[in-house]
């Protein structure tokens, strides 16, 4: 897990001072504080340097020029800021080359099948002089080209440099696990694992994208599009890959994967039924066992729900009949609070009980939070929707002060299995295809035992149902953003509604969410809050394609049964779960007080309000809303407001950022 960043200009072009590239380190340092690496081409030659932060045994056995002494201008150059997880010694220093030192690779991620995949490559000839998947990764892009990501599994954006043919070729993989960003301007491509990035270092201004603030604040959506809230800084999309060739300034963009899903509706076989939950825990079992190669601990975040305690409870029972490196001892790391509803420390201490492991306990404060959000906001890149990210940001923090560098974590399960209330229309689609109504009918009552639970999804549904169709003028006028947002920016910005997917095949909606905007965003998250503090995240669930191929095979009927979410996944870890983790009906995750703290933050937000925000707000209806927050506090959680308040934060930190 690291930082990369780069940059390539057309030769007859003007040339680049290192202190840019200075500059896109320092603003990358805490992705990778063990080591820092620069390559530059100048003057038709390539040049090596080393940094302030480069390894000691890196600088010891390489001597190279420190990129402090060489004021060399540059055409091209990469840059590579390392957190050591695999043969963390000098072997492992980035940017890689091959033994011709022809190809130049800055790397950010895990390839979990590097060691057969170098068993092959060394069947074909290639001699390897370091232990690390980087290396892997190189000659298997040397060997099959552009055709290399198929035979990954992992979570990777990379960037390789060839200076014989002057081309640099960026591959992001298939979830978006990892972030890549660039910048394509006349004869100019620019590449860095954050967006904020390419202004800290000098090679863009921050603009704002008022489509995409239009999208996010009205219509919750997020990176939903390759240009976001950065203007003129693209997302490299998961599954997609590039070739530029930097003395023409063509780029041409490719996506490389696109995944299957079982679209039937067929009735549930209890005897497939049976063989699914098997076939479901040994790759389930294998995709963790494979996430725990590391040659530094390991630890594990634990919630309390169905996939964290799954996750802590398998990798206990593979380090006892194992002996697999982790640590001495297996750590896990749960965020609590005081707040009886939504903490769920009971649930993470049932799992842990009888069992070697360390429980590690943080409880994030009101005053906490406004101590760290300008930091937090900085870290992220992006405003938040929910403080949950907070409760994330601390758990990850925790792990660091604990000496932990690697966390498993559990995201992807539930967009996988169907874990979540607004995939249960679905289900009931499917069901009514294959069974009929009346079998719906009864289905419904096992979802919801109680009349007042059914009485609130039926009241979700036709929600959702208002969102489109004619009354789509209604939903605008009482809409928040009809009195918060500057008119101007209303107008211009449509204002069309997408359908309800609540009537679209189950598997159909959970593959949407799984490739698509949602899942990614998550992921997002959890990058930046694990980065933050230096730590590598690994998630199972999402980035193992043999897994995910197998769960998308199954017909969807079989993911909810008897009104129970992830049925397939609750079943195939039935014997390692605590009764009360397993027979759990409700869904927290990372829950946060968020109504009660976005009211005792009132002065923090009125801070904020500002000449400058009157390009996308109302000012005084806005003031008007922040006064007036104290009324949701005794409502339930409310996921639709912090976004109104954390743009301005977001705003103000990021124009402030480069200096």
């Amino acid at each position: 897990m690291c930082g990369i960043a780069g940059i390539a200009r057309h030769p007859d072009n003007q040339q680049f001072d290192l202190t840019t590239l200075e500059k896109a380190s320092k603003a990358l340092s805490h992705r990778g504080p063990d080591d820092e690496g620069f390559l530059i081409y100048s003057d038709n030659e390539i040049h090596e340097l080393g940094g302030f932060n480069s390894s000691k045994e890196w600088l010891l056995k390489y001597k190279p020029t420190r990129v402090d002494e060489c004021r060399k201008p540059f055409s091209i150059g990469l840059l590579h800021r390392r957190l050591s997880i695999i043969d963390t010694g000098a072997q492992g220093h980035q940017p890689f080359c091959d033994s011709q030192k022809r190809y130049w690779i800055t790397f950010n991620g895990e390839i979990y099948n590097y060691k057969s995949l170098r068993k092959t490559l060394e069947q074909k000839g290639y001699t390897f002089k370091s232990q690390t998947d980087t290396e892997v990764l190189l000659y298997a892009y040397l060997e099959w080209r552009e055709q290399c990501e198929q035979y990954l599994r992992g979570m990777w954006a990379f960037v390789i440099y060839d200076s014989q043919q002057q081309t640099l070729f960026a591959s992001r993989d298939r979830n978006g696990v990892k972030p890549l960003y660039y910048v394509l301007q006349d004869k100019f491509l620019a590449f860095a694992s954050e967006q904020s990035v390419f202004h800290k270092a000098g090679w863009l201004d921050f603009e704002v994208n008022k489509k995409a603030v239009f999208d996010f604040l009205y219509s919750d959506l997020l990176e939903h599009e390759p240009e976001g809230l950065f203007k003129h800084v693209h997302e490299l999309q998961p599954a997609h890959h590039f070739t530029y060739q930097i003395s023409t300034g063509e780029l041409q963009l490719t996506c490389y994967f696109k995944s299957e899903w079982n679209n039937t509706f067929s009735k549930i076989d209890e005897a497939l039924s049976k063989k699914y939950i098997q076939l479901i825990n040994e790759a389930c079992t294998q995709s963790i066992s494979e996430h725990l190669q590391s040659d530094v601990p390991v630890g594990t975040c634990l919630s309390g729900g169905i996939d964290s305690s799954i996750l802590v409870s398998v990798i206990s029972n593979l380090m006892q009949n194992q002996n697999l490196h982790t640590g001495s001892t297996q750590h896990a790391f749960h965020a609590s609070f005081s707040i009886s509803n939504i903490n769920e420390t009971h649930f993470a201490e049932e799992v842990v009980k009888e069992k070697p492991i360390t429980l590690h306990i943080v409880q994030p404060s009101v005053d906490e939070l406004a101590y760290d959000l300008e930091k937090l906001i900085s870290t992220q890149n992006l405003p938040l929707r929910s403080f949950s990210t907070y409760a994330q940001y601390r758990v990850m923090q925790l792990a660091h002060q604990s000496g932990i560098k690697v966390l498993i974590d559990g995201q992807g399960a539930d967009e996988l299995f169907g874990g979540y209330y607004r995939y249960i229309p679905n289900y009931l689609y499917n069901a009514q295809q294959a069974y009929g109504k009346y079998y719906v009918t009864e289905l419904k009552k096992q979802f919801f035992p109680k009349k007042s639970i059914q009485n609130s999804f039926d009241r979700y549904l036709f929600k959702e149902l208002l969102k489109s169709g004619s009354m789509r003028h209604v939903i605008d006028a009482f809409h928040p953003a009809y009195k918060l947002l500057n008119k101007d920016l209303f107008i211009k910005n449509s204002t069309n509604h997408e359908a309800p997917m609540l009537q679209v095949e189950f598997n159909r909606r959970l593959h949407i969410d799984f490739y698509g905007n949602y899942l990614k965003e998550l992921l997002y998250r959890e990058d930046r809050s694990a980065m933050a503090h230096s730590i590598e995240s690994r998630v199972p669930f999402t980035d193992d394609l043999e897994l995910s191929k197998l769960v998308f095979s199954i017909a969807g009927i079989y993911k909810m049964q008897s009104g129970i979410s992830k049925y397939l996944l609750r079943e195939a870890f039935k014997d390692v779960l605590p009764k009360t983790i397993f027979l759990r009906r409700d869904k927290l995750g990372f829950s946060s007080p968020n109504n009660l703290w976005m009211s005792a933050l009132k002065e923090v937000w009125l801070g904020y309000l500002h000449k400058d925000l009157a390009e996308f707000y109302h000012l005084k209806n806005f003031e008007k809303f922040i006064r007036k927050l104290d009324k949701f506090e005794n409502k339930p959680e409310n996921y639709k407001t912090l976004k109104w308040l954390m743009f301005p934060v977001w705003l103000s930190v990021m124009s402030r950022s480069k200096d």
